[in-house]
């Protein structure tokens, strides 16, 4: 029996450009092993990250239960660099119908972005043939002239065996992790649940799990207002449909997006979860960002609120790629690209300027709660007075720093300064001012 090998075909220092100039964290580069899986159908993906105190001697591990791959799959799928599935097969779907992921047959080297060794642990749910073989980056880079057959290390090739396809799947480990310090298992699965949405649109049943927990969905934390479901009625574009909290507008014929987005009560303090993600077929494609809209927003400081999901499958069905190789950035210089960025940047003026008018709302309406207490007083002087000394109450209701208890005793104060005739020209002027800011407040406030 001939003696199997490996090797992979590759031009001089080309893997360096793939796995490493790319995906240089953790996020990145285990985000593209789970896009693998899910090509692969698997219905489940466990990523494993040890929580170790030395954070230099710890592997990560990615383990699925899909089809896995037979020998010579290896050789002419995995190993086969810039290999386009969807053509060689004729289809953008799995076998089991799910729209595939992969395009540009380069994901697979994402871990060297982390690591230095891969190693792959596969068994084929077809011929039940188990294989394990290793990638070593040093040795990929020796002898870097020209294109050249790089050997593959075989830990082991045992034969078809059908009572191994049980065991069907694929185990990669990224080993000798290239990291100054531990993963946060936390923040890891949060950025992660940011990179999918394959559950939530193709297979509510797919998992994926982080040491045994599910990854969180990213879109069910607590905002203040959620679009379109709090559009008004008056507000909502004529055009738009609403299926399941989601909003779906036809951009041109047959080029349908689906979009959801959401202000929160407070600024978002990380720069990069703020602002819309594009997705395509469920996996990230533009990190958050703003349509590349510059000015003219009504509620400008509303964009520090606001974060959002937008699909747009049509975006990676054309036969140009209009998507990085790293799948964080779409050519918005496009035809599709441009059509997208115009329709965003209207939507983020649109909604910025209705939340601006619903948080004045709210803002009105708590005021005049915290207010309500001083309504007997007010309610004995004249309407002139009456409208000065609610307003006045009003703006210094609108410090945040301000308790309920600090309000009564000021409140309190004010009024009964009112009612003496004294301080009522600083009462006037608190009543004409814009707004309390709290240090100018503050000194005002002092005097009473």
């Amino acid at each position: 029996m001939p003696k199997k090998e490996l090797f992979l075909e590759i031009q001089g220092r080309v893997i360096d450009h793939l796995g490493i100039a790319m995906y240089q964290n953790a996020v990145n580069a285990v985000a593209e092993l789970i896009a693998n899986s899910w090509d692969a159908d698997a219905p489940q993906v466990e990523i494993l990250i040890p929580d170790l105190s030395d954070p230099t001697d710890f592997e990560i591990t990615v383990k699925d239960t899909g089809v896995g791959m037979a020998f010579k799959e290896c050789q002419d799928y995995f190993l086969k660099v810039g290999r386009n599935r969807r053509a060689q097969f004729g289809s953008d779907k799995s076998k089991k119908g799910r729209p595939v992921l992969g395009r540009k047959g380069i994901g697979k080297f994402a871990g060297f972005g982390i690591a230095n060794v891969i190693l792959v642990d596969t068994t084929s749910e077809e011929t039940g043939e188990h294989t394990v073989f290793k990638l070593d980056i040093e040795q990929l880079r020796k002898d870097d002239s020209g294109t050249i057959r790089k050997p593959i290390e075989i830990v082991s090739a045992e034969p078809p065996n059908k009572s191994q396809i049980g065991n069907h799947g694929t185990t990669i480990k990224l080993q000798d992790i290239k990291r100054s310090r531990r993963i946060g298992l936390e923040s890891f699965a949060i950025k992660m649940s940011r990179r999918f949405l394959l559950t939530q649109m193709y297979d509510e049943k797919f998992e994926i799990k982080i040491n045994s927990k599910k990854i969180p969905d990213s879109f069910t934390e607590s905002f203040e207002y959620v679009f379109p479901k709090n559009y008004d009625k008056s507000e909502q574009p004529s055009q738009l449909i609403i299926q399941d909290g989601w909003g779906i507008e036809e951009l041109s014929p047959g080029k349908l997006i689906k979009w959801r987005m959401g202000f929160f009560k407070d600024p978002i303090e990380e720069e990069e979860l703020r602002g819309i993600a594009v997705f395509t077929k469920g996996k990230l494609s533009q990190k958050p960002f703003l349509f590349n809209l510059s000015g003219g927003i009504s509620g400008q400081h509303g964009i520090e609120y606001l974060t959002g999901q937008v699909i747009a499958d049509f975006v990676d069905e054309g036969a140009i790629d209009l998507i990085a190789t790293e799948r964080q950035r779409i050519n918005w210089e496009s035809d599709d690209g441009e059509m997208i960025q115009k329709w965003g940047q209207g939507r983020i003026k649109q909604l910025t300027r209705i939340w601006k008018g619903k948080r004045a709302q709210k803002r009105q309406a708590q005021l005049e709660d915290k207010v309500s207490g001083f309504k007997d007083r007010l309610d004995r002087f004249k309407t002139h007075e009456r409208q000065t000394v609610k307003k006045a109450l009003m703006k210094v209701a609108s410090i945040p720093a301000l308790s309920d208890e600090q309000l009564k005793d000021l409140g309190e104060a004010m009024l009964l300064s009112w009612e003496s005739g004294r301080l009522r020209d600083l009462i006037q002027d608190i009543s004409d001012s814009e707004d309390m800011d709290e240090c100018g407040g503050r000194e005002s406030l002092d005097q009473f």
